[in-house]
């Protein structure tokens, strides 16, 4: 799931509504073949609005997919309140999963 937001401000504060959401996937037989770089590519020209991406902590191959195109991982605390605004996802999956960010977040005290 990849959810766009305003400001750091906007998910911290207990926003409920997203602002945009999509799923994206790549067929299997595509990957490795440059599509997914391209639709994040595409995506980031649709918007100036930072990029949130939420996956499981142990797609490895995933967060590195993410990372490569400028994601970076948040804080747990941060990844805590986001999954909790964005996203409807039981507590085993919040303690299971990261969210990833572009542009990244600055520290959150």
């Amino acid at each position: 799931m990849l959810s766009i937001i305003n400001s750091a401000a906007e998910a911290y504060r207990g926003v409920t509504r997203k602002r945009s959401s999509a799923r994206a996937a790549v067929l299997p037989e595509s990957q490795g073949h440059g599509v997914g770089g391209e639709l994040l590519g595409h995506l980031r020209t649709l918007t100036t609005r930072r990029m949130l991406v939420g996956t499981w902590a142990a797609a490895e191959w995933a967060i590195s997919f993410y990372e490569r195109h400028g994601f970076e991982a948040t804080s747990p605390e941060q990844k805590t309140a986001l999954l909790k605004t964005y996203w409807t996802i039981p507590d085993r999956q919040v303690e299971t999963s990261v969210v990833l960010a572009n542009p990244p977040f600055p520290p959150w005290h």
